[in-house]
């Protein structure tokens, strides 16, 4: 009968060592493939550019699927660990100690793989913002290009097609206005959600709106110097045709043919339609005037 006790103690107790190492087995396992899959997120530098932020998050979307895929697996050992623990197992300690490293070790991984999650997508939204600024600089520099134009034209037809041709820049620029808000409203909230670069883009973000700002500076100046340009080609043609005009009537108040008795009655007639003429057009002449000197006292260019 002792013999028998012995016998199933002793089978006894293989089971629970058979036991015990099964979930030992199991625990290195894990253990190890925590350690190989942090090494893996860890090992990933950020991009440098929107390929590669995209490929970064693509890749780690491919390890939280694996990581996802071995939670049945670390519930189950965690399960039967318990189990062991529960059954007053002869390696109750080492266990329970067990247990504790295998929850610490998949918290670790876990926490490791929402860092990086948070890192590739500032990466990701880093690198969007980067390029979308580096386009917007490259569009500036055309812009800007333009606005090295100081031909003001020579006369009110060149003029009226300069400022055509500006109009139209400048429905560019307002077309292009959007963007740059949205790039500006993008910097700002990175910068309040602690972007790790938060720095770089403030650089970026200030660069980029004193840009704009001097752009849009130079674009109001070449439009008051075309608008300048056009006031003065107005005034050079009302100028000039009231110079004719002038010419014309001095020549008729210069006509000495009223020496001559004859038809008075009709010379009369003619002069007084001169006089008339003459107090019509006072007004434009004036205007004319009023306009020079208007260009005078805003000392036009």
């Amino acid at each position: 009968e002792g013999l028998r006790q012995k016998a199933a103690t002793r089978k006894a107790r293989l089971a629970d060592s058979l036991q015990l190492q099964r979930f030992l087995g199991n625990y290195r396992d894990l253990v190890s493939w925590c350690g190989d899959m942090k090494a893996l997120i860890s090992s990933d530098e950020l991009a440098k550019d929107v390929p590669g932020a995209e490929a970064l998050l693509e890749r780690h979307q491919e390890r939280k699927g694996e990581i996802d895929a071995r939670e049945d697996i670390f519930k189950s050992t965690t399960q039967f660990g318990q189990s062991l623990v529960a059954a007053q197992h002869y390696a109750n300690q080492e266990i329970k100690e067990k247990l504790a490293s295998l929850a610490s070790e998949q918290e670790s991984l876990l926490d490791l793989r929402d860092q990086r999650q948070k890192e590739f997508n500032q990466c990701m939204e880093l690198q969007v913002f980067l390029r979308d600024t580096e386009q917007t600089h490259g569009w500036m520099g055309k812009q800007e290009a333009f606005l090295v134009n100081e031909d003001v034209g020579a006369s009110l037809d060149s003029v009226e097609a300069l400022i055509k041709k500006h109009e139209d820049f400048e429905k560019s620029l307002a077309a292009q206005e959007e963007k740059i808000k949205n790039l500006d409203d993008s910097a700002t909230r990175l910068i309040q959600q602690g972007h790790y670069a938060a720095d770089d883009i403030a650089d970026q973000q200030k660069t980029l709106m004193e840009r704009r700002t001097q752009l849009r500076d130079r674009c109001t100046a070449r439009r008051r110097r075309l608008e300048d340009s056009l006031r003065l080609q107005q005034f050079e043609r009302d100028a000039d045709e009231a110079k004719a005009w002038i010419n014309e009537k001095l020549k008729t108040a210069q006509d000495e043919s009223y020496k001559d008795p004859s038809n008075l009655q009709g010379k009369l007639q003619k002069h007084q339609a001169f006089e008339t003429e003459l107090e019509a057009n006072r007004g434009r002449i004036d205007s004319v005037n009023e306009c020079g000197e208007g260009l005078l006292s805003a000392k036009h260019y």
